[in-house]
């Protein structure tokens, strides 16, 4: 049994007792807390909403854990299922403003802030970019660059295979380079699509 069967194993054990144990939720709380926030703060742009919305996917998980099966994909890609579906609910409802909150923060000259100013708007330009692709793509595209996750997990959480993985966000990002200008979201050298798929 490998490492990775072993993690899986012993995460597997974990859910099991977290069906009636709040400590052993609160255990998978803490490991996987910073990746479902990290993941709604990149979409969302606001602490507060990123914040909310973490809450609302633990909620989620905490009333729907004891339909939860164990598979070969780790817990958290089925938390990455539900923080995309809050995630979209939330951006459908509030398109992001591009709060200030961040650089209110600390202090920050001029020249940083017009630079952070400019960082969001390209953002922005890229994730409504993002919004218009067709669902399957944008999640798969959602989960890899905003996310992070590995094409495996990306199936796991998709229930595709890691082939069709590939192909979704390979379409995606030819879909995206030819609706952005190059300069306005997306580098000019190389070819995303081979480097992340």
């Amino acid at each position: 049994m490998g490492q990775r069967d072993v993690r899986l194993v012993e995460e597997g054990a974990l859910v099991e007792r977290a069906k009636s144990d709040p400590e052993a939720f609160g255990e998978l709380y803490e490991r996987n807390c910073d990746r479902i926030y990290a993941f709604a703060y990149a979409r969302l742009y606001s602490r507060a909403d990123a914040e909310d919305a973490t809450s609302q996917v633990f909620l989620k998980a905490l009333r729907g854990i004891r339909h939860y099966r164990c598979t070969e994909q780790p817990f958290r890609a089925w938390l990455y299922r539900i923080a995309a579906n809050v995630v979209a609910d939330r951006y459908r409802r509030r398109r992001p403003q591009g709060q200030l909150e961040d650089a209110q923060d600390s202090a920050v000259d001029s020249a940083d802030l017009a630079e952070m100013i400019l960082q969001r708007a390209e953002m922005r330009t890229v994730w409504a970019a993002v919004d218009a692709l067709p669902h399957q793509q944008r999640l798969a595209v959602t989960l890899r660059f905003s996310a992070d996750l590995s094409n495996s997990t990306i199936a796991g959480v998709m229930g595709k295979s890691r082939p069709a993985i590939k192909l979704l966000i390979y379409r995606g990002i030819r879909a995206l380079r030819g609706k952005l200008i190059v300069g306005d979201g997306l580098p000019a050298q190389g070819d995303l699509s081979a480097r992340y798929v």
